[in-house]
């Protein structure tokens, strides 16, 4: 299977994932929701990476994401409370690239 092939199905692949997420979340529990989009982020970081983009920032961010996702299971707050930590990290990485502009 040459590269262009195998890239067009993992980006299928991708787009899949996220249409089943949205269809299972009509009957999974709210939390689910906020779950899924997280893994979604992972996922795709893996994607753009097999697709031959790196960048060290994107990786540190998946590891977090990787083990913050999981607090859904232990403590709703606390999984709330990384969403919004997450958020606020990577507002900052926006602003930062802005400012090199």
């Amino acid at each position: 299977m040459d590269k262009e092939v195998k890239s067009n199905i993992r980006i299928y692949e991708f787009i899949t994932f996220l249409a089943s997420s949205a269809r299972g979340l009509f009957e999974e529990p709210q939390t689910y929701g906020p779950f899924r989009c997280l893994d979604a982020i992972t996922r795709f970081i893996n994607l753009i990476e097999e697709l031959g983009y790196s960048d060290p920032y994107l990786k540190e961010l998946k590891k977090d994401i990787e083990k913050g996702k999981y607090l859904v299971l232990a403590s709703e707050e606390d999984f709330k409370k990384f969403i919004i930590e997450l958020n606020v990290k990577l507002a900052r990485k926006i602003k930062e690239l802005l400012e090199v502009k």
